[in-house]
């Protein structure tokens, strides 16, 4: 092996550790005690301290249903309505389609942030503060810009030829969306699946600002309410980690499993303009 490939390889191995460290520190530090935390802050320890996860999951198991249930109805709205306007951008014409779509564009160049005060407003008036509709209505609409793009584009690459043959048999335009154009866009459906998913599920300062009732908060807004509650000096950084750690465990999950749909989404066309 030459000089320059092992430069190479250990400046990736060294970018790859770095890159898992925070990981492996954070499910290091999850099974310390109190004393092992402070006497071996950046060693692992030995005896391991399971018991950290048995006390802090029945705590943030209840942000965890909450984070599931909102993500789900979320995800669902955005990909059927997604889909179904990239599907009338796509395959059909009416007076003002260029002008319209491209205004839905254009909101991809608005922050989020300087939305967040209209909308508290606007969900404040429909007093839906406090509830599961003040972050799942919010969420399918903010994810609809990203969900059309995304199915135009694909949807922009089916042969015409299909859904001539579907008329002629008499297929309604539902019925043509249905069994034709969301058949086939089930790779682009992952893809956007998986990049709204990650949004709702990582989503902190909304639910923040708009829940307070702990029975409905989120695993985000959750895990941070519990590590605040213990007073200064009397933290239990095992449990806290160990918390942190459950919380990692969906995220990793979707991304072991979805991977291959999220590359077939990207390299089925989805992502051309």
């Amino acid at each position: 092996m030459s000089a320059l490939k092992l430069v190479a390889y250990s400046a990736l191995a060294l970018f790859i550790a770095l890159t898992f460290f925070p990981f492996i520190f954070m499910l290091m530090t999850s099974l310390k005690s109190i004393f092992q935390f402070y006497h071996h802050f950046w060693t692992p320890t030995w005896p391991f301290h399971f018991q950290n996860y048995t006390e802090v999951f029945p705590v943030i198991a209840r942000y965890i249903v909450n984070s599931i249930f909102v993500t789900f109805l979320s995800v669902l709205g955005i990909v059927f309505l997604g889909a179904l306007s990239g599907f009338i951008f796509a395959r059909f014409s009416f007076p003002g389609k260029k002008l319209l779509f491209y205004a839905v564009i254009m909101l991809m160049m608005v922050p989020w942030i300087l939305t967040l005060i209209p909308s508290f407003i606007v969900v404040k008036r429909l007093n839906l503060l406090n509830t599961y509709w003040v972050m799942i209505l919010p969420y399918i609409s903010g994810g609809q810009v990203l969900a059309i793009y995304i199915f135009h584009s694909f949807f922009k690459t089916l042969p015409e030829e299909l859904f001539e043959s579907a008329r002629m048999d008499g297929a309604g335009y539902f019925q043509q969306f249905w069994y034709i154009g969301a058949a086939m866009s089930r790779p682009v459906i992952g893809l956007v699946a998986i990049i709204s998913s990650l949004a709702v599920w990582n989503n902190f300062i909304w639910p923040l600002v708009t829940t307070t009732d702990d029975r409905i908060s989120v695993l985000t807004v959750g895990v941070m309410r519990f590590s605040t509650s213990y007073s200064f000096g009397s933290i239990k950084h095992g449990e806290l980690f160990a918390g942190y750690t459950i919380a990692s465990i969906p995220l990793l999950i979707i991304f072991l499993l979805a991977t291959k749909q999220f590359m077939r989404g990207i390299t089925s066309g989805a992502l051309k303009g």
